[in-house]
């Protein structure tokens, strides 16, 4: 069985101290995304790794960790269910 896998690099200080600028991280739409996940999500073109804060109507509020070097929906809403290309799955 192969599951699928989004590999990304973490760009900036938006998620810190969570994750660190350079950091290589991993999702997969196949876990479910509740409040409080750290997600990849697709916005403007871009991709963007941010934490869950709310859910309304399958709609995701997306917030970096470090809110005073994130851009997030605090400045441009709520991203669609469809635009979460999925859950980062945490490092051990």
């Amino acid at each position: 069985m192969h599951w699928p896998i989004v590999i990304r690099r973490v760009e900036g200080h938006s998620m810190e101290p969570t994750l660190k600028q350079g950091a290589i991280i991993f999702a997969t739409p196949l876990l479910s995304v509740g409040k409080g996940d750290v997600v990849v999500a697709r916005h403007e073109d871009k991709d963007i790794i941010k934490r869950v804060t709310k859910i309304k109507d399958e709609k995701y509020f997306l917030e970096g960790d470090n809110s005073s070097h994130s851009r997030d929906s605090r400045r441009f809403g709520l991203v669609e269910k469809s635009e979460v290309l999925g859950r980062v799955i945490p490092s051990r």
